[in-house]
């Protein structure tokens, strides 16, 4: 279970999604799509689609994100990501094993997304696993800047360490490594230092050259940044 994203986030980035991706009209699935036709089905079609066709749509929240500008914003932005991420999948070294998982991460993840029906506010969630994979897919693969890597010793054992890089994504993010284990968390308001929730409980704050981590097994762990060099 992953912990969600704060409403000021959501209702800022969605905003801010929606106005980019409708801004201009000069997308390419814009054609026939100003205007639903008169009498037609009240579900259908946001003023710029989603990246899949709404006439196939199956399942409520399929049908919720075809009806809303916002969420097929939001859509349009992780089809975008995830263009860029098929480029270096196709482009680079990746063997095919790999490829193929990456591919099956993508389909379990748009099923995860379709079991947000369940969720108290079914929209609010749908933003919030759309903002996840897309800054998740930005971080894993590259496609944006990175700063770091940084490490972090805690509880004064050298061999208890956390690996951080910082990725300027919108909202910001972390990719946190472990050992094997690795984690992209986004960032939340804090009122102090930088804040950065991910799945299952998982989070880490880091204030100046002090962080606090938490995670599984271990519950909160204090940890420094080690020196550079």
């Amino acid at each position: 279970m992953r912990s969600p994203l704060s409403p000021t986030v959501l209702s800022v980035l969605i905003a801010a999604v929606a106005v980019s991706a409708c801004g201009d009209g000069s997308s390419s699935r814009d054609s026939g799509a100003d205007a639903a036709p008169e009498g037609s089905d009240a579900r259908a079609i946001a003023a710029v689609p989603p990246s899949f066709d709404c006439a196939a749509a199956s399942g409520e929240i399929e049908e919720l994100i075809c009806s809303t500008p916002e969420l097929a914003a939001l859509d349009l932005r992780l089809d975008s990501v995830w263009q860029q991420v098929e480029s270096r999948l196709a482009g680079g070294s990746w063997p095919e094993s790999e490829q193929a998982l990456v591919r099956a991460e993508q389909r379990g993840w748009i099923g995860g997304r379709n079991e947000c029906w369940k969720a108290d506010d079914p929209g609010a969630c749908t933003v919030d696993e759309y903002v996840r994979r897309t800054v998740t897919l930005e971080a894993q693969f590259g496609l944006v800047e990175g700063q770091g890597p940084t490490f972090w010793g805690c509880e004064g054992n050298p061999a208890n360490e956390f690996v951080l890089t910082f990725f300027s994504t919108d909202p910001q993010s972390v990719s946190v490594e472990r050992g094997d284990q690795q984690e992209v968390m986004v960032q939340t308001p804090a009122a102090s230092g930088s804040r950065y929730l991910g799945a299952f409980g998982k989070e880490v704050w880091v204030k100046g050259e002090e962080g606090t981590f938490v995670w599984p097994q271990d519950d909160t762990l204090r940890c420094e940044l080690k020196p550079s060099g």
